[in-house]
């Protein structure tokens, strides 16, 4: 028997999958996301992508504008956080 927590984590990974599979298509740059994210991560942070990026995904169009972004963290957290991450953003 499978448990709930195991089907729901597996839900999540498949849509992920298809996510990232999508993203890629429309011209999407999902690195950069996953870096900032990674980056942010460093003080339990979130990261939302928001704006004309998720209309044009819910759309399956190509990216017709830069990558909005919005995380529950302070700037001066941000930074912080950007600043240890050795990767170039």
């Amino acid at each position: 028997m499978v448990k709930k927590s195991d089907q729901v984590f597996l839900v999540t990974k498949t849509k992920i999958k298809n996510f990232k599979n999508t993203s890629k298509n429309l011209n999407f740059l999902f690195k950069h996301v996953d870096l900032i994210f990674s980056a942010i991560k460093y003080k339990n942070g979130s990261l939302k992508i928001i704006g004309g990026n998720v209309r044009d995904l819910l759309n399956g169009e190509k990216m017709s504008s830069d990558t909005d972004l919005v995380t529950d963290l302070r700037i001066e957290d941000v930074i912080f956080c950007l600043k240890k991450k050795k990767d170039k953003i």
